[in-house]
């Protein structure tokens, strides 16, 4: 979850408090020196401020990074990828644990659906975000959806790419080699956004599918999954028809969206740089 005031500083004290009471209940013990927390927000009393304990009133040791730090080429680079990963998946998992029918499943089958889906989830997040909040600076969410319009996208994400690694790395790295290494996954990527932000896409109709392509073609077979997955596309769809009267192929042009999510998926599984989508977005401030 998003913590931006205290009550939700509460919430997540909370969810850290059942978590342990879990464990206890299930024989189980976790080890609070493990737990990390990456503050990445604005308001400084509040990450000053904020502690959060485990059972019997311990404090957490949190080991606080920020993005600052992550791109601070003084720590160790394998050090920061791994704490982007860890982040990438903390997040994935969050989000699930708080979909409406998480209970309904098994658990095993939610941790096979990100198994096998967190690399599209993972882009369809990216360019959602970037389509909804990336020119909102500009004062325009709005896409022609022209080559110029393409190309000078991909330049900026290329370039931004450039900034963060350099800090990372500290040292520099050429376009070129940067292009060589990313470049068509970068393009496939820039290609999903600007056809999201052409259509203009609401956060409401983002989140219905992600859960679509979480649930999309699964290689698990479950009744159920095909059940709650006809719920979120009958709930796309009648959003889509309540909103945009006016737009009647708006359904299809979003679910159109996946294969395209997909592909770009598949090559950042090739590429192995699976921290190219938050670099994406870390110059957008919502």
């Amino acid at each position: 979850m998003k913590v931006t005031r205290v009550e939700d500083t509460q919430k997540v004290q909370e969810d850290t408090s059942r978590v342990f009471q879990w464990a206890v209940e299930n024989n189980m013990m976790f080890n609070g020196d493990k737990f990390q927390l990456l503050k990445y927000e604005k308001n400084e009393e509040l990450k000053r401020n904020t502690i959060y304990k485990i059972q019997e009133g311990h404090q957490i040791e949190l080991k606080e990074h920020n993005l600052d730090d992550l791109l601070d080429h003084k720590s160790d680079l394998s050090t920061k990828l791994c704490q982007l990963g860890d982040s990438i998946s903390i997040k994935l998992v969050q989000w699930t644990k708080r979909l409406p029918f998480y209970q309904e499943l098994p658990v095993e089958v939610h941790t096979r659906l990100l198994t096998h889906k967190w690399h599209e989830l993972l882009v369809l997040t990216t360019s959602a975000y970037q389509a909804i909040y990336g020119l909102q600076k500009l004062g325009s969410r709005s896409s022609d959806g022209t080559e110029a319009e393409f190309h000078q996208e991909v330049s900026n994400n290329l370039c931004t790419l450039q900034t963060c690694l350099n800090s990372m790395m500290g040292r520099p790295i050429t376009m070129d080699q940067l292009r060589q290494e990313v470049g068509v996954m970068v393009e496939k990527i820039t290609h999903v956004t600007l056809a999201l932000r052409k259509t203009k896409i609401q956060i409401e109709e983002y989140v219905c599918l992600k859960v679509i392509a979480m649930l999309n073609q699964s290689r698990i077979s479950h009744k159920e999954l095909e059940i709650i997955q006809e719920r979120y596309m009958s709930c796309l769809r009648t959003f889509c028809e309540t909103h945009y009267p006016s737009q009647p192929t708006r359904f299809q042009d979003l679910l159109v969206r996946l294969p395209d999510i997909q592909a770009a998926a598949a090559k950042l599984l090739e590429t192995k740089m699976l921290y190219v989508p938050f670099l994406l977005n870390s110059t957008i401030n919502r």
